[in-house]
């Protein structure tokens, strides 16, 4: 009898010991299980933070990229506008060289004005044509003539101080 008493109690104490066993094993998953809740939340918290930006960052980039096609559509109009304005002075070129104007052009430089749609040209002329070009009759319609004047002058005529050096404060 006492045998089958040991016996017993050798399998009671192996089940406490099992028992103590799964007791520590669940702790210790229940302890992992906290820790992987916790990545998990502040995954998903990271998650919809990146996912704010992104969405952030999607809207700039189509901000920029409609900005971008409006500008390349400004460009567009303003090149078209000054390659109308470079035709009219090239006509206005061929215009001084016909025989019946008999207009000797010395020296023509085309300026595109970057953000007017205008252009500008500084024509040179014979001396004895000087008066043939001050007549607006003279020229087509839209073409616009004055006479150069030097910066200094200018400047002076618009009150645009000038600086002291003659590079005009390029070195």
């Amino acid at each position: 009898m006492n045998s089958k008493i040991n016996k017993q109690n050798e399998r009671l104490i192996n089940i406490q010991n099992q028992l103590n066993l799964s007791r520590s094993t669940i702790s210790r998953l229940k302890d992992a299980n906290s820790h992987l809740e916790k990545t998990v939340t502040d995954m998903s918290e990271k998650l919809c933070q990146s996912s704010k930006i992104h969405e952030t960052n999607k809207n700039v980039i189509m901000e920029l990229t409609n900005k971008v096609k409006s500008l390349d559509l400004e460009i567009s109009t303003i090149k078209v506008q000054a390659e109308k304005s470079k035709s009219k002075l090239e006509a206005t070129i061929k215009l001084c060289n016909e025989t019946n104007r008999n207009i000797k052009v010395t020296f023509l430089r085309y300026f595109d004005k970057q953000y007017k749609r205008s252009a500008y040209a500084h024509l040179n002329v014979a001396a004895e044509d000087k008066a043939l070009i001050k007549n607006p009759e003279f020229w087509p319609k839209g073409i616009f003539v004055k006479p150069w004047l030097p910066w200094e002058q200018f400047a002076a005529e618009h009150s645009i101080p000038v600086p002291d050096n003659k590079n005009h404060g390029y070195d």
